[in-house]
């Protein structure tokens, strides 16, 4: 057994996301969301059944960091 490893932190779960909290995290309408995902400015949802959208959140923590970072660039 080998002392130097240290224990492992469990990693947390993934959350699923529906478009409310979405809407409520990235501050945007729905309908702009939408919009969005047309153009590729917005991840697709993940489709679970025939009327449920879920976004994974580290991508919409992922997309929101992004737009930070390219803002930054932009007032640089």
């Amino acid at each position: 057994m080998d002392n130097n490893t240290q224990p492992q932190t469990p990693t947390p779960p993934a959350r699923l996301l529906r478009m409310r909290d979405v809407t409520t995290r990235c501050g945007i309408s729905r309908s702009t969301i939408y919009q969005l995902i047309a153009v590729g400015s917005f991840p697709a949802p993940v489709k679970f059944g025939e009327r449920v959208a879920l976004w994974p959140e580290s991508v919409v923590e992922a997309w929101i960091n992004d737009l930070i970072q390219k803002s930054k660039g932009v007032l640089a």
